[in-house]
């Protein structure tokens, strides 16, 4: 009876601590906000305010007001930061140690992703309504407007798929690029000292800072992941070709 019994409690306890291990493997929490933050859970239909240590899961969407900022951070300690005036939803958020796969929706505004180096499987995709950035082991910038996207790397390199024209980018450290609405593009080409500012500020005071280091390019930059439609599952930008 008592070794049934301490069975019965060995098995909870392996059940408890392997469900622990999976929350924590899947877990993105919001680390640090400013002002007023709203978030919409899974299948909700309202927005909420959002607390610092709150969980965030997929399909969630987070919106930062006027003077608001946020720091998500993942299990892997890699950042998503976001500045006032933005809006995303966590479409796939699947992290583990072979690989993990994480596309964020970002229809507006401006977003900085600090990402640990991740295994060549993985995948880690930022969409706007112009383009689909995807990196490994990054240090990019992102501005979402209804009419054009931009985005500015400092440490690494990612694949830009630019969903007017069908054409993907690669874009390497100092580098920027703008795709417009009516097709027009502007890069990749290396960033002007004005341009590298305007990306940057605002982003190293309070709960968006973090130890910033322009890195020089180098031999051992990961290759970016290809960036298509197919593999971020949106369908309805996939080419015919």
């Amino acid at each position: 009876m008592k070794l049934l019994k301490m069975l019965a409690i060995a098995s909870f306890l392996f059940l408890t601590f392997t469900a622990c291990l999976y929350a924590e493997g899947e877990a993105l929490a919001i680390k640090a906000l400013t002002g007023r933050v709203l978030i919409k859970p899974a299948g909700a239909a309202e927005w909420s305010e959002a607390t610092a240590g709150q969980i965030v899961n997929e399909k969630d969407s987070l919106k930062t007001e006027a003077d608001s900022n946020v720091l998500l951070e993942f299990s892997d300690k890699s950042t998503v930061a976001l500045r006032p005036g933005t809006e995303i939803t966590i479409e796939d958020l699947k992290l583990g140690e072979a690989a993990s796969k994480v596309n964020i929706n970002m229809p507006i505004g401006d977003l900085r992703a600090i990402l640990q180096k991740m295994s060549p499987d993985s995948e880690f995709n930022v969409k706007t309504p112009m383009a689909i950035s995807g990196a490994r082991g990054t240090t990019f910038y992102v501005n979402a407007t209804p009419t054009s996207t931009s985005v500015y790397v400092t440490d690494g390199a990612i694949n830009f798929y630019d969903s007017v024209t069908g054409e993907t980018y690669t874009i390497t450290v100092g580098m920027i690029m703008t795709v417009n609405a009516d097709g027009t593009i502007d890069g990749p080409r290396p960033a002007t000292e004005a341009e590298k500012q305007a990306a940057i500020t605002t982003w190293d005071v309070g709960v968006l800072a973090e130890p910033y280091t322009e890195a020089p390019p180098s031999e051992n930059t990961p290759e970016p992941p290809d960036v298509t439609p197919e593999n971020t599952g949106d369908d309805s930008k996939a080419s015919t070709t």
